[in-house]
């Protein structure tokens, strides 16, 4: 499966933009890099088209700079992927990634971070249009690559063994999803001041659904009990990932026939919800961010800047209830 996705990837085109670039006077590379962070800023407050326009600005900027082969236009047709992603424009973002992917993976290797990064945005990309099969590829190859550049505990691999257990869970795959959960936990909960806590409390979550969906509800509830403490204690108890694991757990316990626990489970529900909602409430969806990369810099101008490839944790995919 891993060496079919792969071949997929090495057959990259050059992406043929559906519209022209919009026409641009001369601008320096200083106004390039202003571009560059205003379009950051637009897709982080949700303006997908807005990001989409102000990046292929910045794309013809370092196009007539340094022209294509430069790792700088390469990292704003991926943020332009992104873009069009959460347009639901599909066809259009998967054909920048490969781009992006088969560039990266040609000029750095496929051990840098840059070439991680953009399989992973294909990977979810894939995951999107529903194809699960060869998104499940994507990701066991991009555990076999994190492996291989950091080892099996780095935090990087445990991200990706948690993206992989999440599309196998989508296939209901629960067997290896849950052994990937198992060790993501046992690897956070060994040295739990280098990990994320968000990653331990949904890991937990997602463990838990695992175990629910295969009615071993006893161990669900030990499993919703530790990603609902460890939420209220993140984001307080009116926060919707406190909620709903609350939701879950009281659900476990019910279950159960210990409905007088369930019962009070129930009760705080009601109270927790009807709080005001947290500032801190998170919507599931990472902020694309500038990576400060210790990759190989393509140019001179590499120098002076940050990439801007999505570095998310994995703290950010729950399973849907």
């Amino acid at each position: 499966m891993c060496l079919e996705a792969q071949g997929k990837i090495d057959e990259a085109k050059e992406y043929q933009p559906s519209a022209p670039l919009p026409p641009e006077a001369e601008i320096d590379v200083e106004e390039a890099k202003n571009l560059h962070i205003r379009s950051l800023d637009m897709y982080n407050e949700g303006q997908y088209k807005e990001a989409e326009v102000t990046a292929r600005k910045e794309l013809r900027v370092r196009m007539e700079h340094s022209g294509p082969e430069n790792d700088r236009a390469q990292t704003c047709l991926l943020l332009i992927a992104q873009a069009l992603q959460e347009q639901d424009l599909h066809s259009d973002s998967q054909s920048l990634t490969r781009q992006v992917l088969a560039y990266r993976k040609r000029v750095f290797g496929w051990r840098s971070r840059q070439t991680h990064n953009a399989l992973r945005l294909l990977a979810a990309g894939t995951r999107d249009l529903g194809e699960l099969e060869e998104a499940e590829g994507y990701y066991r190859q991009l555990v076999l690559w994190k492996e291989a550049t950091y080892g099996k505990l780095y935090m990087e691999t445990c991200i990706a063994r948690f993206d992989l257990a999440i599309v196998l869970v989508d296939q209901r795959k629960f067997d290896e999803a849950e052994k990937l959960f198992r060790l993501n936990l046992e690897i956070h909960l060994d040295d739990p001041s280098k990990c994320d806590p968000r990653a331990i409390a949904e890991t937990y979550h997602n463990l838990g659904c695992v175990l629910r969906d295969q009615s071993r509800n006893a161990e669900a509830e030990a499993c919703f009990q530790h990603a609902y403490d460890g939420a209220v204690e993140l984001y307080g108890c009116s926060n919707s990932r406190s909620t709903n694991a609350l939701a879950l757990l009281a659900t476990m316990v019910a279950e159960q026939g210990k409905f007088h626990d369930a019962e009070e489970l129930y009760l705080l529900l009601g109270e927790s919800v009807a709080l005001p909602q947290s500032e801190d409430e998170i919507s599931g969806e990472e902020d694309l961010d500038e990576e400060d990369s210790d990759e190989e810099d393509s140019d001179e101008e590499n120098s002076d800047e940050e990439n801007s490839d999505e570095e998310n944790s994995d703290a950010g995919d729950l399973i849907e209830d």
